[in-house]
């Protein structure tokens, strides 16, 4: 990425840009997703002076993909069950149920 290409994403004119498009399009364009949208660049034959037909919206998840970028697994990290405390009644009752 140019220094050129990384001020113009900055700019009031591409933020002017980016917002219309999200405004307009309200999802990912793959896979329907409303989080984390970003507009990707289709084409940069026309960069600095897009057309619509240039830009697309994706979710982060679908811009990682189409740049090649994979994402990093999560782990879901289990929690050991705990164990329920018996209740009075209960403890009593399993010791009745124990006598002859």
């Amino acid at each position: 990425m140019t220094n050129e290409y990384k001020e113009y994403l900055k700019s009031k004119e591409w933020s002017e840009i980016r917002l219309e498009i999200i405004k307009t399009r309200k999802k990912c364009e793959r896979c329907g997703s409303k989080k984390r949208l970003q507009v990707h660049h289709i084409t940069y034959k026309n960069i600095f002076n897009e057309e619509p037909n240039d830009l697309e919206l994706l979710c982060s998840g679908c811009h990682k993909a189409e740049h090649g970028i994979k994402k990093p697994v999560k782990k879901k990290r289990v929690k050991p069950k705990k164990k329920r405390k018996k209740t009075k009644k209960e403890t009593w009752q399993s010791i009745l149920k124990k006598m002859p």
